[in-house]
């Protein structure tokens, strides 16, 4: 629905060297996905059963072309703190393996669903 009250915000990386302004894994800030703890991509599809007829893609052969840029924790989880306090937030859609290492925990911040795109990849915000 494009009611203007929806937003996807990108993941803050880092490489090596420290933290990457302004970067993103893949180019159009999609799709380039984060692994769970288990090192699967994505586990949490292991809870999610395989479905024709999803948005739930994985994009597997893409994968490798990715940067190796590791997520920024502490910068994420300040933004998430910072949005989960803000009364015009109304949910946020972050992957349930990330959500761990992000260090919030909110009834604001919830699983997008099986059948719905990953967020895995940024997060979505909807007022």
């Amino acid at each position: 629905m494009m009611d203007g009250e929806k937003v996807d915000l990108a993941l803050f990386y880092r490489d090596a060297s420290g933290y990457l302004a302004g970067a993103t894994r893949s180019p159009v800030g999609y799709f380039a996905f984060e692994d769970d703890s288990s090192g699967a991509l994505a586990g949490d599809t292991q809870r999610c059963p395989a479905v024709w007829l999803t948005l739930r893609w994985d994009f597997a052969v893409l994968q490798r072309f990715w940067p190796d840029y590791r997520l920024e924790p502490a910068r994420t989880s300040l933004l998430l703190r910072t949005l989960v306090q803000d009364a015009r937030v109304g949910k946020l859609f972050v992957e349930p393996h990330l959500q761990p290492q992000f260090w919030v925990e909110d009834q604001k911040i919830r699983f997008q669903g099986c059948r719905a795109a990953r967020h895995d990849d940024h997060i979505h915000l909807q007022l």
